[in-house]
């Protein structure tokens, strides 16, 4: 049915629509490995056309879409990044013990959105916004010292949770 090229937009146009729905469904999931593979293997197919996911991001917003579900599903993780410090500090990080991150809930979101940055042309719209550029940095700053976080909350180190590599290369390559 992909290959109807009326239908693949009508159904990427669907898929983009509801793509904020994907990460409730994800940390609900009895089986988040499952559905991950499932909604990753119908993205790809997806977002894989460059002028197909480049009309997504112009009319339909899809890297805001992308980003602020990532942020949203972290939000709900998060903790401030120093439990010793006084309450004034603001900095708030992920908590890696959490479902999310332990199960990986979150990794066909990042495995999405890099796939979609992958294309010249989105990338190109993507830095050019600098509101989006400043939510993604809000989204990495997320991430910073939360294995710190981890070892300061006496987890042992032999336990330190492992980002999947699609994060590593979602990171390197912004």
């Amino acid at each position: 049915m992909l290959p109807d090229q009326d239908y693949k937009e009508h159904l990427t146009r669907t898929f983009v629509l509801h793509y904020a729905r994907i990460p409730l469904v994800l940390e609900g999931s009895a089986d988040p490995d499952t559905l991950s593979n499932r909604v990753v293997h119908m993205s790809v197919q997806l977002f894989s056309n460059e002028a197909l996911a480049l009309r997504c991001v112009q009319s339909l917003q899809l890297l805001h879409v992308m980003v602020l579900s990532l942020r949203l599903m972290m939000a709900k993780v998060l903790v401030r990044a120093e439990p010793h410090a006084p309450a004034a500090s603001r900095h708030r990080v992920i908590d890696c013990t959490r479902r999310v991150m332990k199960e990986h809930c979150y990794w066909p979101l990042v495995s999405d959105f890099n796939n979609v940055l992958s294309h010249r042309s989105v990338a190109l719209l993507f830095l050019q916004d600098d509101a989006l550029v400043h939510m993604w940095f809000e989204f990495l700053s997320m991430l910073q010292g939360e294995c710190d976080l981890a070892i300061q909350l006496s987890l042992a180190a032999a336990v330190k949770p492992a980002r999947p590599r699609v994060l590593d290369n979602v990171l390197s390559a912004v």
